[in-house]
């Protein structure tokens, strides 16, 4: 396969483009499974944990809240977040967010996930890590949507997000009742939504893509060394064989899906209505504060 022609773009001025044909072109099966694995770790956090058990969307409309989130993300992934649609879809998981007493540095960790995820995933599965163009896309695309989201301390730097990943990770990724229970509950809808054999292998192998400490978190068995090796080669394998077979865009907005079998309108994405929670405290992570923007929070 030729290299994309997005590696010669600016990573600054054209990251809407370059993530986009990430997502639906020279990417599309590892960047998507690195952000469910992202969305999944954030399970282990039992701060984010109590407010989703509390919420039970995860655990009552499963499917639902699965189609919810990857249609809302893939409408301002494909259409750009500059795009009407994409600007409706970050309105939208700002409502949905405004009712939940959410923590700044919850935000800051879960927006770290979506980029620092896929760039851990590419350098153990992908046929190729990475390419610096695609990290610092990654960067600043999603800097610029946690501006819109309203999330205050953004990182200046890459370098600074993976700091920050870490470290959060370290002082917050500890096992809870509550972690265990979205993960029975919500691994079943993700495999489901997973192409054959991997629908019907997930629940056994995936430990062996989640680290020691996040398989800790949820209570879990980590997988042994040879499993791990096993599966890491043949995801390595799919990927370099993906490079041979002939491509073509796989718009994610264009999938059917469980819950709209009849196709979707973005009224009917995310829910509505919900009441406040309250939160377990978290300690907070100390960083200096720099200026941001959020016109989209109402």
């Amino acid at each position: 396969m030729a290299q994309p022609s997005y590696l010669k773009m600016d990573p600054v001025r054209d990251h809407e483009t370059i993530v986009k044909w990430m997502v639906v072109d020279t990417w599309a099966f590892d960047l998507v499974r690195s952000i469910e694995l992202a969305l999944l770790k954030t399970f282990s956090v039992p701060s984010i944990a109590k407010i989703l058990v509390d919420s039970r969307e995860f655990l009552d409309h499963t499917q639902k809240r699965y189609d919810d989130t990857d249609l809302l993300l893939s409408m301002f992934i494909e259409r750009g977040y500059t795009s009407v649609e994409g600007r409706e879809a970050i309105r939208r998981i700002n409502r949905m967010h405004a009712v939940h007493p959410i923590t700044n540095d919850q935000m800051l960790y879960v927006l770290s996930t979506f980029v620092i995820d896929p760039i851990i995933w590419m350098s153990s599965y992908g046929w190729r890590p990475l390419m610096p163009v695609e990290e610092q896309a990654l960067f600043h695309f999603w800097i610029a949507v946690g501006k819109l989201m309203g999330i205050t301390d953004l990182f200046t730097d890459l370098e600074a997000m993976r700091a920050y990943h870490t470290r959060y990770e370290a002082e917050c990724m500890v096992y809870s009742d509550n972690n265990l229970m979205l993960y029975k509950g919500v691994v079943p809808t993700v495999a489901r939504n997973l192409p054959f054999p991997l629908s019907i292998l997930t629940a056994k192998l995936l430990p062996a893509i989640m680290s020691p400490r996040m398989c800790a978190a949820f209570g879990i068995t980590p997988a042994g060394k040879f499993i791990r090796l096993i599966v890491e080669y043949a995801l390595r394998t799919r990927g370099r064989i993906d490079q041979l077979l002939p491509r073509k865009p796989h718009w994610r907005l264009a999938m059917k899906r469980r819950t709209y079998p009849n196709g979707f309108t973005i009224k009917e994405l995310g829910v509505s209505n919900r009441p406040k929670l309250a939160s377990c405290p978290v300690r907070h992570i100390h960083r200096p504060t720099q200026d941001h923007t959020a016109d989209l929070s109402a």
